[in-house]
């Protein structure tokens, strides 16, 4: 074994979407900041993404996270998060699976936690009992709109009404006159990258489209990912916030959130100020297994990939 490469983890899911906690076998880290800390562990290995959640050891939709010391004062720990898209400054579902699994481990002891991440400041507090977590409840970045009512013809699918909104990320939340079902999903896929490619000329590229339908069903799509399997942690923040700049959400009102393979998350405004909404989001993740992740020299996909879900340049099914 001394010839390979190890690395430990624990797995979960949350609502149905995975996340990968790293737990030992990466080289130390560098830098007196978070994004100091990232950019070094990304020059001492640059192919780490594919490896820890690409295939063969893992697959598109697939995250990991990495827990560090804080590098600020006010923070009980600071979270790098890696999936298929890349480095990601937050991501609502990592983030609940990462608490459960600290808890639930007995890595940390503290239902409530202050998490650095490259968004800012993430204040979580799971509900455990018996050392079991069974839920998280996390306030989100500030959310807001930056631009509604953008109207994008979808071919074969009809006339998207699509909003640019920031959850933590930059979301294309999009309407189409079909019903977000399983059996669309390729579909709908498609559709997703055919909604950005429309608005890759405006004032944000957006990270992923997120289609909302009756119901507050989410499904939040991109070309390396897929689809969330959950309703989406950072989609849900977006969806809240364009809810309240349309006049259909109000401060302090739970509501929840469905994804199209039936899970669910709730939502809720915990206040609005300066254009920007507060978003507070509940979910909840099991633990599924721990891994070592083993890695040989002589392997010729040591180093992973990815599939893309979607040829950005075909035209959605009908």
């Amino acid at each position: 074994m001394r010839h390979r490469q190890e690395i430990s983890a624990i797995d979960s899911h949350t609502a149905g979407e995975p996340t990968r906690v790293i737990t030992g076998g990466l080289p130390p880290l560098t830098g007196s900041t978070l994004a100091e800390k990232q950019a070094s562990l990304y020059a001492a290995w640059p192919d780490l993404i594919g490896m820890v959640v690409g295939e063969p050891r893992g697959h598109a939709p697939s995250h990991a996270t990495i827990v560090l010391p804080p590098t600020r004062p006010d923070a009980d720990l600071s979270l790098l998060i890696l999936s298929a898209l890349g480095p990601l400054e937050m991501c609502g579902h990592a983030l609940i699976g990462t608490v459960t699994t600290l808890l639930e481990t007995g890595l940390v002891s503290s239902p409530t936690l202050r998490i650095e991440t490259l968004a800012g400041l993430i204040t979580a507090h799971a509900s455990v009992s018996d050392g079991q977590v069974s839920s998280v409840r996390f306030q989100g970045a500030p959310s807001y709109v930056l631009q509604d009512d953008i109207p994008v013809e979808v071919p074969g699918l009809g006339t998207a009404r699509v909003a640019l909104v920031y959850g933590g990320l930059w979301y294309a939340v999009a309407e189409l006159p079909v019903p977000l079902h399983l059996d669309r999903v390729n579909a709908l896929i498609a559709a997703g990258s055919h909604i950005r490619a429309a608005l890759a000329g405006g004032p944000v590229v957006p990270t992923q489209t997120l289609f909302i339908g009756d119901n507050l069903t989410n499904m939040a799509t991109s070309d390396a990912l897929g689809f969330d399997r959950s309703p989406c942690g950072t989609g849900t923040c977006a969806r809240l916030a364009l809810m309240h700049s349309r006049g259909l959400a109000s401060v302090g009102v739970p509501y929840e959130f469905t994804s199209i393979t039936g899970t669910r998350f709730t939502g809720r405004i915990a206040g609005a100020a300066e254009g920007a909404v507060q978003p507070e989001i509940t979910g909840s993740a099991w633990l599924t297994a721990r891994t070592t992740l083993l890695y040989s020299p002589t392997d010729p996909l040591r180093s992973g990939f990815f599939v893309p879900a979607v040829d950005r340049i075909s035209a959605p099914e009908s």
